[in-house]
């Protein structure tokens, strides 16, 4: 299969495998390992700079996944290949079940998927959701030729998003032949199984002018669930050696959240369980495990088609098509609906409570005075006439699961498609000079279906139709006077076992969505050298890029009519429609001068800068610039070459954070300090007094009446205040986008190196320490931080977000149509800052006639990660830590080390995966046997046979390999910490390899 080697990339390494070979080419004939000198190197653009060089060095750290490396990892999506990178954490992948809309993304140095650009060709992708972020499964991954990875801002160059850095998917565009493909993974412990076929053609035409190139492929990935392991069969939710509880209080027999406690027997409990019979008994730990209805994978199948094709008219000119086009559909499952955390009412003459439930709900308030003649508590006389009866009832958290409906399933449809034209070539009588005009438009539509959720407003139906007294004909066997707007029926919702299947069936609930994203841009770039005539004396010809962009951007969401309404889903909660819309025209120059070149001490001299400006419609004028330069030394330190780069990247707001619509909420908070604290302080409700400082800040910035404060004649220099304080610990809230947000502005300096010594032939180090600090990122802001900037005097900021009732100066709990209390919208507020190393390491060694050993080691070391989410909240250090701040996982070191050995036809490899240990990001906030995690660490094994010496097998590549060969488990966590997005099954399956041994195949055919 491959016989010689040799480097031809410098500074793109990435696991072992940027090595050039003497492998069969697309079109099924061999290339010589080392191609002979041509008098004219032809002129290349790699990724990170849109200058063409003769060479593949890169001033930016740019690593590379080649052809060889895609076939060595054997990943049937590019989602599989890139998560391997050390610089990416998870982002959305097959082990996001909650939380997961259908697709696959990539996060560079753990800053967020809409920080990191994804291109195809060097031109922006199409995203699938009002985030612009692209799903990176609607890439072919047959059809790529290398994946580089730039990471490091690169905004100066591709514009906005690009502050993380940017991964560029490189596809073939010169293919010739027919080729098969057919992948099979199999996960050993349980069975399940990823398919893939694909069928690439390709052929020149019109005389070798021209060229086009087909792809079709299908994809199916099959389920696997969380109770098909053992770490992740059993939610943990307490120290699982000491016999504690798991799952959720919401089990299938309906619970009640006390407050005051029930009294059942001679104690009291803040939870109670229902028993079949109506009746309720204390809290006895039983808790519903929902984990064996989630995915630990989930399933997807794919249906893809790409067309690339060029042709060249004339001398001049070059026309260029692309067309992609994927429809994938994912399904989620979580456990069965629960309500939890929603009050509903219960009727006092339900005719499924017992007498002895009634008295534990309706008789729990002690005291003279406070009980009806049949000793039941007159709080709960909510009709006033002076008896608790069957025209009364109780809210509380009704906490139920309702398994009887079925699991809750999302199935997520999308079809993408984009298109490209353009025309490119030299400019006719300017030597040295050449453009690209091209022109590109792709649409998103994702639906999504949500099913077997149950509806909150029939939920409260069906307990009201239990009541005689409101519901005369309501009887155990199900009669009732019909809800014009939503129906009724009489269902029992107490006790395991009670629910109808025509109860079940009525509270059945269906949702849907429709997300529709747009993206359009026309682009023209010119190219070229500013000749003999403007250089530095001794030098090279100056390189100089020009060009400009425009861009529209275009996304719209439609939930249906319950979606949008708080409450009406208890189990996929709810989410308002958003439409929006804005376009950009950029205008920007990179270029690249050699200041020195064959000198003593100095191969090579270089000085590189870019600029670029953007108008946008919503955020205005940007820009973005990066300055740099390179040095090789030549024989003083033969093989050297060292690289600094600064730059400054934007990321300008995108349809979500700008047009989500504000809408009214509740926030937690401890109190208003206009109000004197009075609720957290006790005394009665008594406030206390406030300060003059305070006082000022409340009347002159936050519009707080001054007649509702006055002086306390014994404490000079205070006010009595009477300023209503929050209501139940919650504060009114305003959230959404913002119309008026500014773009994010990141800073990085990147300093390294690549080193290829000539006294050891084959041998590459590259080494590059990065520092990215990111300033106004977008995030929003809760209640309580923003009362206190405010009302700190030492501080006094934010308080722009403070809005209050005008007459009574409060923003009280309980939504209200006279004030909107916090502004917790979209705002230019968190600050990130994250350093650290990036090392690589390729050795090729020449064995003779025993073939090649091609050494790779490819990692990162994080020095640094501290976020602010606001001005005022403390720094957030999450080097090394995971937790309910640190999310995900964020290791300190993350290393891929692989070694393949090539001899004739065949090819044996292994691969070393390592993450570093995490700690809890708080101390305490973890059980003692989650605080800290051990390092993982995978080894996978390959083989690869290209029969050559057998005629009917010429064409076939044969490849088996085995991932993680020891069969470990991941690090388990528990359900503490972090999200459901990222923590599912007690792990982290983006971060940790949850699948165990797993088998993969793969055959190629060419003909």
């Amino acid at each position: 299969m491959r016989s010689t080697f040799r480097m031809t990339i410098a500074a793109l390494v990435l696991s072992g495998s940027v090595v050039a070979s003497a492998q069969d080419t697309a079109q099924g004939e061999p290339v010589p390992a080392a191609p002979a000198a041509k008098n004219q190197p032809e002129e290349i653009v790699i990724t990170g700079s849109r200058i063409k060089r003769t060479d593949l060095v890169a001033n930016s750290p740019v690593s590379m996944i080649d052809s060889d490396q895609l076939k060595f990892e054997q990943g049937i999506n590019v989602e599989d290949v890139i998560k391997e990178l050390p610089q990416a954490l998870p982002g959305i992948t097959a082990g996001v079940n909650n939380g997961n809309p259908g697709v696959a993304t990539v996060n560079l140095r753990n800053l967020d998927d809409e920080r990191t650009l994804v291109l195809v060709n060097g031109r922006r992708f199409v995203g699938y959701d009002q985030e612009g972020i692209v799903d990176l499964n609607n890439i072919p991954s047959t059809l790529i030729e290398r994946i580089d990875v730039v990471t490091g801002g690169a905004s100066a160059i591709y514009g906005s998003d690009a502050i993380a850095g940017v991964v560029n998917f490189v596809l073939k565009d010169d293919f010739e032949g027919v080729q098969l493909n057919f992948d099979y993974n199999n996960a050993l412990r349980g069975g399940e199984a990823t398919k893939a076929v694909g069928v690439t053609m390709g052929g020149n035409f019109a005389e070798e002018r021209g060229n086009a190139t087909v792809y079709v492929g299908w994809t199916d990935r099959d389920a696997i669930s969380q109770g098909d392991r053992a770490f992740s069969k059993t939610s943990l939710i307490a120290p699982f050696n000491q016999g504690g509880a798991f799952g959720s209080s919401a089990d299938t027999e309906g619970n009640v959240i006390c407050s005051p406690r029930c009294i059942v027997g001679p104690a009291n409990f803040g939870l109670v369980h229902f028993q079949p019979d109506g009746s309720v008994i204390g809290d006895t730990g039983r808790r519903f495990n929902f984990n064996p209805f989630n995915y630990l994978q989930v399933p997807e199948s794919r249906y893809q088609a790409s067309g690339l094709v060029h042709y060249d008219i004339n001398e001049w000119v070059t026309a260029y098509g692309e067309v992609h086009f994927a429809q994938t559909q994912v399904v989620t499952q979580l456990a069965p609906s629960p309500t939890i955390g929603t009050s509903f009412e219960i009727p006092f003459d339900s005719i499924f409570l017992s007498s002895q439930s009634q008295r534990a709900l309706f008789d729990r308030v002690t005291g003279p005075g406070l009980d009806d003649a049949n000793g039941f508590d007159l709080v709960y006389d909510t009709n006033g006439d002076g008896e608790v009866n069957g025209n009364d009832e109780v809210s509380v958290d009704l906490r139920r699961r309702y398994i009887e409906v079925g699991p809750r399933i999302t199935r997520n449809s999308t079809q993408a498609y984009q298109v490209v034209g353009g025309l490119r070539g030299d400019i006719p009588f300017l030597d040295e000079w050449s453009y690209d005009l091209s022109f590109q438009h792709g649409r998103t539509e994702l639906s999504r279906v949500f099913e077997n959720d149950v509806s909150g407003p029939k939920i409260q139906n069906v307990l009201d139709a239990s009541s005689p007294t409101t519901n005369p004909g309501a009887t155990a066997e199900g009669s009732c006077h019909s809800d014009a707007a939503i129906g009724c029926v009489v269902a029992n919702l107490f006790g395991d076992g009670n629910l109808s299947a025509t109860g079940a069936e009525f509270l059945r609930l269906n949702l849907n969505e429709d997300v529709y994203t747009t993206q359009d841009v026309a682009a023209l770039s010119f190219s070229g050298n500013l000749g003999e005539t403007f250089k530095v004396p001794g030098a090279s010809a100056i390189g100089l890029v020009l060009g400009g962009e425009w861009r529209r951007q275009k996304s719209a969401n439609f939930p249906d009519s319950c979606y949008r309404v708080e409450g009406c889903s208890p189990g996929f909660s709810s989410t308002k429609a958003t439409v929006g819309k804005y376009n950009v025209k950029e205008f920007y120059f990179e270029t690249l001068v050699p200041l020195l070149e064959e000198r003593p001490f100095v191969e090579t001299l270089n000085f590189e800068a870019a600029y670029r400006y953007a108008d946008y419609s919503t955020a205005g004028g940007v820009s973005a610039w990066k300055v740099g330069g390179e040095w090789a030394p030549g024989e003083f330190v033969d093989g050297l070459r060292l690289r600094v780069n600064y730059q400054e990247a934007v990321r300008a707001p995108n349809v979500f954070e700008l047009f989500q619509p504000e809408s009214e909420e509740l926030d937690n908070s401890a109190g208003d300090p206009c109000a004197g604290f009075a609720e957290r302080a006790g005394g009665g409700g008594i406030p206390l007094p406030v300060s003059q400082a305070v006082r000022d800040i409340c009347v002159n910035q936050t519009n707080v009446p001054a007649g509702l404060f006055t002086p306390d004649a014994g404490n000079p220099g205070f006010f009595i205040t009477a300023v209503p304080d929050v209501v139940s610990g919650q504060i009114n809230a305003q959230a959404g986008g913002n119309p008026l947000l500014g773009e994010e502005t990141s800073h990085t300096l990147t300093i390294g190196g690549v080193y290829q010594p000539t006294f050891i032939e084959g041998l590459t180090i590259t080494i590059d320490w990065y520092r990215v600090d990111i300033d106004d990122a977008i995030d929003s802001i809760n209640a309580d931080t923003v009362l206190t900037a405010c009302y700190t005097p030492s501080i006094n900021t934010l308080c722009n977000l403070v809005d209050r009732i005008p007459l009574s100066g409060t923003s009280n709990g309980g939504l209200s149509a006279d004030g909107t209390g916090i502004i917790e919208t979209e705002q230019n507020i968190a600050t990130l800052k994250v350093s650290g190393v990036d090392f690589s390491i390729d050795y090729l060694l020449d064995l003779g006639n025993l073939g090649n050993i091609n050494f790779g080691l490819d990692g990162t070391k994080v020095i640094q990660y501290d976020f602010k989410t606001d001005p005022i909240s403390p720094i957030n250090k999450c080097l090394g830590e995971y937790g309910n701040i640190c999310d995900p996982p964020n290791p300190s070191v993350r290393f891929t080390q692989r070694s393949t050995w090539y001899m004739g036809d065949f090819n044996v490899g292994y691969r070393w995966r390592f993450i570093d240990k995490v700690e809890e990001d708080t101390a305490g906030s973890l059980p003692s046997e989650f605080a800290s995690n051990s390092s993982a660490h995978y080894v996978d094994f390959v083989v690869g046979w290209a029969p050559s010496g057998v005629e009917w097998l010429q064409g076939f590549e044969f490849q088996v390999g085995l991932e993680n060969a020891f069969d470990e488990d991941p690090p388990v966590v528990g359900n503490f910490a972090g999200t459901t997005t990222y923590n599912s099954g007690n792990t982290y399956p983006g971060t940790y390899d949850v699948i165990g041994r797993l088998l993969t195949l793969s055959l190629e055919k060419r003909f």
